[in-house]
């Protein structure tokens, strides 16, 4: 019981903080200027493709985001009611994925030549979406982090399909204590505008 009101407790704090601070972080990361971002990706060393990456993401506002370097998304009003059942807000070159818990949580980043064959009876939440890499850099950051120094990791330019995955979410008790939640997004090469629920983890 002690686990399930905890992440029940934790989903309606989600719900309230993604819609409250989508202006902020919207404002906030537009105010850094063009001139220092381009800055930042010259002094960013090229990632391998095709690959594996691994972060620890202080999850502000129990959200994560993934945006093409050269993007201008206005996320103010990206969490909508269909963006908060998914747990994953989709811009033209930004993604934003909804976590249970708004502390350090793990993160993985997969990046695909072809659309993979997962066992979705390993994990306990998945969505598919699509968003767009222009400019072949795709920056990972927590909402209020400092978006120059945010990880930088290369990837072929154009439009990809994603599944975002969770799972450790029974770990949770209160959502600043630890717990094995583990959040993932692969990527793969695809012109798919499919945006839809795979599996919804259920809090009774």
């Amino acid at each position: 019981m002690r686990t399930r009101m905890g992440a029940k407790m934790a989903n309606k704090r989600l719900m309230c903080d993604l819609r409250s601070v989508g202006l902020f972080c919207s404002s906030y990361h537009k105010k850094i200027p063009t001139a220092l971002r381009r800055h930042s990706r010259a002094l960013c060393e090229q990632e391998e493709v095709m690959s594996i990456h691994q972060f620890d993401i202080f999850a502000d506002y129990f959200q994560l985001y993934l945006m093409d370097d050269g993007a201008d998304d206005d996320t103010s009003e990206i969490w909508t009611d269909k963006a908060l059942d998914l747990k994953l807000a989709v811009a033209k070159n930004t993604v934003a994925v909804g976590t249970y818990r708004n502390v350090d949580v793990n993160f993985e980043l997969e990046v695909l030549e072809s659309e993979p064959q997962v066992d979705l009876n390993e994990w306990d939440h998945a969505s598919l979406g699509f968003v767009s890499f222009p400019s072949g850099r795709c920056a990972v950051y927590g909402c209020t982090d400092y978006l120059p120094d945010a990880k930088r990791i290369g990837l072929p330019k154009g439009n990809y399909a994603l599944l975002s995955l969770a799972k450790g979410l029974d770990s949770i008790t209160v959502e600043w204590e630890p717990a094995d939640d583990l959040y993932k997004v692969i990527l793969w090469p695809s012109d798919s505008n499919d945006w839809k629920s795979l599996k919804r983890y259920e809090i009774t």
